[in-house]
This record gives structure tokens, sequence and C-alpha cells, in this order.
């Protein structure tokens, strides 16, 4: 297990804010439940994802304030023109409530704001803090602005961790792969800033690397020695002790060893050995019939062939034919039959 120390957060983010990186003090205990701290792969990849979600520790809500053009890199969809994104840039009210609204459970006005992305790996949107609210014991749906308190950021970091998947795999998995692409998808729902991932993953992986090879090795406790055998009397001594319970120790009379009786067969297994004899007489009374009449089966084989081949008639056809008249009969049958015992009940 890696030991997580703020100087090595320093490290990654030295220009990083006290009151973020103070939300790792006490870290060990909640990232080491995720399986975060398993391997220093893991460590790097979460931590790469915090810094840009965070941009190095700097923000803990999402950032709002874009311009035009920044606005169509990253909503090239939602912004088709540069005059329409005019309307909107800087403006991080109007840009949230028109993006995230009407979606991930925004249905009120102001729901895109209210929502927006907060944490240390954000969540967006009344859906996610709805979700995640009760993993952590919070009502984040009232008070939105708990998911950036100090006390609970990193759980609630670690739960969106441990609950994203992409393609099935969990975020542990594809950091074991090293996989940061698809790390990135589970966290932020598509590839925005996976430029800036890759390079908080490379500048990561050195530092949890090198804590990794520090970490002391774990001394195992020795074994404690083996108890000394018991000690042994001579073997004359050995011999008259033997004698001496033999001569003690009453003579009994040997018993004859009872006959063993054999179990009557059960009523079940009589009638199963009759059923099988059955079956086996009915299979070689039909071989030796099919072997009797098989030259007359090879001649309606052959005319058969001859019918089709004349007259172009199919025979699975004819009998689902004569499989729906007899169908009609036995209905038309039962029809006449019912119409009879009316006719005498009125008689």
């Amino acid at each position: 297990m890696i030991a997580l120390s703020l100087d090595d957060i320093r490290r990654l983010a030295p220009s990083g804010k006290a009151e973020y990186l103070a939300m790792f003090e006490g870290a060990q205990e909640t990232l080491a439940a995720a399986g975060i701290l398993d391997n220093p792969r893991r460590l790097a990849h979460f931590m790469a994802q915090v810094m840009a979600e965070t941009g190095g520790l700097n923000r803990v809500t999402e950032n709002l304030n874009y311009s035009a053009a920044q606005l169509r890199a990253t909503w090239p969809g939602r912004f088709p023109s540069d005059e329409f994104a005019k309307d909107y840039e800087h403006n991080r009210e109007k840009i949230a409530n028109y993006v995230y609204g009407g979606r991930m459970d925004n249905t009120q006005p102001g729901d895109g704001y209210k929502y927006r992305g907060r944490g240390l790996l954000q969540i967006t949107g009344r859906e996610n803090y709805t979700k995640f609210g009760p993993k952590l014991g919070l009502d984040l749906v009232n008070d939105p602005e708990q998911a950036i308190a100090p006390a609970h950021a990193l759980k609630l970091a670690a739960a969106i961790w441990s609950d994203h998947r992409y393609h099935g795999k969990g975020c542990n998995e594809m950091a074991d792969a090293d996989d940061v692409v698809g790390v990135t998808n589970a966290i932020n729902g598509g590839e925005i800033g996976l430029d800036q991932r890759e390079q908080w993953l490379a500048k990561a992986k050195p530092i949890w690397a090198a804590a990794a090879q520090a970490a002391p090795a774990v001394v195992a406790a020795p074994e404690p020695p083996a108890p000394a055998p018991a000690q042994q009397p001579p073997p004359q001594q050995q011999a008259s002790q033997q004698q001496a319970s033999q001569q003690q120790a009453p003579q009994q009379p040997q018993q004859a060893p009872a006959p063993q009786q054999v179990p009557a067969p059960h009523p079940r297994q009589r009638g199963g050995s009759v059923i099988g004899a059955v079956l086996a007489f009915f299979a070689g009374a039909f071989a030796f019939l099919h072997s009797l009449f098989r030259p007359v089966a090879d001649w309606i084989d052959a005319q058969r062939d001859w019918v089709m081949e004349r007259y172009h008639f199919d025979p699975a056809l004819a009998v689902a034919g004569l499989f729906v008249l007899a169908i009609l009969f036995l209905i038309f049958v039962r029809i006449e039959h019912h119409g009879r015992v009316r006719k005498a009940a009125g008689a």
C-alpha cells in the first residue's frame, strides 16, 4: 500500500491553494478503502484527474468563465457560431443554465447553475447530487456547497472514482492498465482536457513510483521455536510396560462377525428395470421392422423424388396442409357433437 503524504502532493502541485491541499489531511484511510493506494499507478491516475479538474488545486468549482472561442471549442454543438457564443461569453450563470439545463435531471429554472460542477472530481447536475448525497450521508440537493466542504470533498472524490465506469470497467481496473483515455471518459463523461490529464499523469507517475520504492519493507516476525520432543523410555522398559498392561487387561472372547445382509431392491428399482427391459424390446423390434421394410421405404422415397421433379411438388407443404385439414376436421366433429348433445337435451 502506498503512503500518501502532503509533501508529495505539494511536489505535484506547488502552486495549489493551502485550503484545498488541506482536504487531503487524513486521506490515507479514505483512499485506501477505495483501493486507490493499492499501487502507484492507481494513485497517479487518481491525482492526475484531480489536478485536471481543479487546475492544480486552485479551484473546486467548475470554471465557467469562458470566452466565445472557448465556448465553441468546449461545446461546438451548442455554440455553432461566434456570434451566438458572444451572447454567453464570461457569463457563468447564463452559460451553465444553457449548457446543463434540461438534462441530468435539471428541470427547474436555474438548476444548471445551481448544480454546476463541484468537488475534487466534479459532480454536475441534480442527478449526480441526488445520487452521491446519500452515499456520504449528506443532503447535496438542498445544500450543494457541501460537495466542496473540507470534511467531505475527498470522500466524494473517492466515491466518484469507485462508482464511475467506462465500457463496463472501473477506474481502478483502467488505471492498472494505464488507460488514461478510459479513466478520463469515466470521470469526465468525455475527453475534455485529455491533453492536460496526460500531462498531469506524466508528472504524478514518478512521484509515487519513488514513494513506493522508498516505503519500508515489511519484516516478518520470527517463528516461535518448535516444542522439544517428549523423552521416550528405554526399549527394555517399554517392553516390560507393554507386558504388564496386557496382563492387567481382561481378555474378551472374540465374536464371530455377523453375516452381512444384502438389502432387498427398492420397488422403484424393480420398476425401473422392468421399464428398461420393455424399452429395449421395442427398440429391437423397431430395428427389425426397419430392416425388413427398408426396400419399401426406398421405393417410396424414389416415387416422392419423381413426383417433386415432375410436378414441382413439395411434400412438406402437403403434410402441413393435411395437418391443417385434420385440425379443421376435428373442430367440425366437435361442433357436430355439441349440436347433437344440445338437440338431445332439448328433446
